[in-house]
């Protein structure tokens, strides 16, 4: 057993932290198109009543390489005017303004990563009320779907049938992916990391 635990200890420390956001990972970003998206992305503040806000939902480092219909729900909890998703490409079939289920079309209508290796699938735009309005988004699961049991997914760029989950860039559902007039918190790699060893052992 104390063998057990030493390799394991040995292992833990040798796992690289994984990198943010990882492969196959959706969020919302300031800048969609900026030379990276990192942490400081994940929240912006206002400075004005009724201040205009764009936020961008991308995938970030797709392994399949491109988009040609993707899902999710988006949950935007707390108050915006006149709040607006713009599609990038494709014809949403849900009728529900926050769940998505979008067909683009096969190369070459797919959607491919840009050069910082980000899809933007959609804009959100909204006016915030006053700096003291919080609001929060999270990706979660479109309720019934039948592609992806546990969130949200996207299909491959030459076949449709080819599909891949994908994982809110702040660790989880009912983690926030970002916020506006409050701190979003990114979940710390090694939690994660750690996790994903314990269960390789179960």
């Amino acid at each position: 057993m104390k063998t057990l635990l030493i390799v394991l200890s040995v292992l833990a420390l040798s796992v690289p932290a994984l990198a943010y956001p990882g492969p196959d990972s959706i969020g919302l970003y300031v800048d969609g198109n900026a030379p990276s998206v990192a942490g400081a992305d994940l929240s912006i503040n206002t400075s004005a009543p009724f201040e205009s806000v764009t936020i961008y939902l991308c995938i970030t480092n797709p392994s399949l390489g491109g988009v040609s219909g993707w899902e999710g729900w988006i949950d935007v909890q707390g108050t915006a005017v006149a709040p607006a998703w713009t599609l990038t490409a494709g014809l949403d079939v849900d009728s529900n303004p926050n769940y998505f289920q979008v067909g683009i079309g096969l190369t070459p209508l797919a959607l491919v990563p840009n050069a910082n290796g980000s899809v933007i699938l959609a804009d959100w735009t909204g006016f915030v009320g006053s700096t003291a309005d919080a609001i929060s988004f999270f990706i979660k699961r479109v309720p019934g779907s039948v592609s992806f049991a546990d969130g949200s997914g996207y299909a491959s760029p030459g076949n449709a049938g080819l599909l891949q989950s994908l994982y809110p860039s702040t660790g989880g559902p009912d983690t926030a992916v970002f916020c506006i007039n409050q701190d979003c918190a990114l979940v710390g790699n090694e939690d994660g990391t750690w996790s994903s060893m314990k269960e390789l052992f179960r």
